[in-house]
């Protein structure tokens, strides 16, 4: 038997996630196959951010964020950053979507880090 998804209830997920509901950023330093380790709110400046996310087509399987995120200052070393988390809260939560980045980045005193608008892809298939 084979199974899968259709591209509407794909679409329909997304949408509810990323769109209808709020959607957060995490920074990890573990990679999204050897397991998550988010960074430490304890002391540095830390904190999961709001993500928007825009969908495109008539039933879309993919979403982008539409708007650039941006980290606070850290006020000490993150680690090297190398995986992001999708959360429907801001605090604990559940993850919804996870995954590496492709160029991980040392996060030190006084580094920001940042999303550009159409950097962070979610594709549901």
């Amino acid at each position: 038997m084979a199974s899968g998804a259709s591209a509407h209830l794909e679409s329909a997920i997304l949408t509810q996630y990323l769109i209808t509901n709020a959607a957060y950023i995490s920074l990890h330093t573990g990679s999204a196959s050897g397991g998550l380790n988010e960074v430490s709110t304890t002391a540095t400046g830390y904190a999961r951010q709001p993500i928007p996310f825009t969908l495109s087509g008539s039933e879309p399987t993919q979403a982008q964020n539409n708007a650039l995120v941006q980290f606070p200052t850290a006020a000490a070393a993150w680690g090297t950053v190398s995986a992001i988390g999708i959360w429907d809260a801001v605090g604990v939560g559940n993850l919804l979507f996870y995954g590496d980045i492709s160029t991980p980045k040392a996060i030190g005193i006084g580094d920001v880090a940042r999303f550009d608008v159409n950097t962070v892809t979610i594709i549901a298939n």
